[in-house]
């Protein structure tokens, strides 16, 4: 018990010094001038608004918002795709990446207002339940088109687009990726920890 109880505070307290890495140095003044200056570009190009528009001008037009300007180029490459396996169909698809917080509130309004919103939202995970709210109002159910991908989906990621009837209203096109590590200091302090 003691050696578990220790484990866990040494675990905690290699976690805590982590985060107080991340931290930037500071001036005499209290603020580090070239980490405020790479803060205010960050936050300016996060402020930007950016439209590309990708396939076939002829082909059937789609609007889709993203909040990451490279997943609205993935949806041009995979309208690039569709083109070439179905050229009697073909599609045009116009990506707008905004802020995460302005797409997602402008979603909202736009779906609240019945109006304005696009026909493709990349919505992140957290925000996804602010919009199965309005299943009823807003959503089409898309298990007609899910059934033949389930058994190559995370049943996890899929249960988060479900709606309380049960319905899929969204899917995931990526899992994400965590990754642990440690090195050669941590492991040996981890083993005279166990040794205790």
């Amino acid at each position: 018990m003691k050696k578990k109880l220790i484990s866990a505070l040494l675990c905690t307290s290699m976690a805590a010094s982590l985060f107080v890495g991340c931290g930037g140095a500071a001036s005499e003044g209290g603020v580090d001038p070239d980490a405020a200056a790479d803060e205010t570009a960050e936050e300016s190009a996060e402020s930007e608004v950016v439209t590309n528009t990708f396939g076939d001008p002829n082909g059937t037009h789609l609007e889709m918002w993203t909040f990451v300007e490279l997943h609205g180029q993935h949806y041009g490459v995979m309208a690039e795709e569709w083109n070439k396996e179905h050229p009697d169909n073909t599609i045009e698809i116009t990506c707008t990446t905004y802020p995460y917080g302005d797409m997602h509130t402008k979603l909202l309004t736009a779906l609240e207002a019945g109006t304005g919103a696009p026909d493709i939202c990349d919505v992140e995970v957290g925000q996804f339940p602010n919009v199965v709210e309005g299943l009823d109002q807003w959503l089409v159910p898309l298990n007609d088109y899910a059934k033949d991908y389930l058994d190559t989906m995370v049943p996890a990621r899929m249960e988060t687009y479900q709606g309380e009837d049960g319905n899929y209203y969204g899917a995931p096109y990526h899992v994400g990726a965590t990754v642990m590590y440690y090195g050669k200091i941590t492991k040996l302090l981890v083993m005279n920890t166990l040794q205790l």
